[in-house]
């Protein structure tokens, strides 16, 4: 893949910039474009800079944090919000999901579960770079949307 990822990272603790900024200067395929602790400018920066993907640190301001991933995946479907976190737990995990995360990072971060989130963040941005309503459309199936509805006759239902 020629085109480089974009990436902006919100966190307010210092100590998972660090870490970050250190994984992610280590490929080649990614370009930090900035580091963002507050929530409503990282979000206005998103809609303005329309980056890869967009890391959310999950640190003591969770809730906000939420807030801030479900403003992302409706308002720039086209980028991957990938929460990233000290906390592993399945209920952490799955409400990032459920709020729109595409993918979850467990902190300190380990190079080969990295190196996944980033291959499949290239992966997406290739689907949408070839099909650009792809990616809107994945990002919507969270949410149930019905883009057809294709009727069976008797006999096709009859043979399943």
């Amino acid at each position: 893949m020629d085109q480089r990822l974009t990436f902006i990272v919100v966190s307010t603790d210092a100590g998972i910039v660090k870490e970050l900024r250190s994984m992610m200067s280590s490929d080649d395929r990614l370009r930090i474009i900035t580091f963002m602790d507050n929530a409503d400018e990282a979000c206005a920066e998103v809609l303005r800079l329309r980056p890869t993907a967009a890391v959310v640190a999950i640190d003591n301001e969770a809730e906000a944090r939420f807030a801030l991933i479900k403003r992302l995946s409706s308002e720039c479907p086209d980028t991957v919000v990938i929460c990233a976190s000290r906390d592993s737990s399945s209920d952490l995990i799955l409400k990032s999901i459920r709020s729109g995360a595409r993918e979850f990072l467990r902190l300190p971060v380990d190079a080969e579960e990295f190196a996944t989130v980033i291959d499949r963040t290239a992966e997406l941005l290739r689907l949408a770079l070839r099909n650009p309503k792809n990616l809107v459309e994945r990002s919507l199936s969270s949410r149930a949307k019905v883009v057809a509805v294709i009727p069976l006759s008797r006999q096709t239902w009859r043979q399943r």
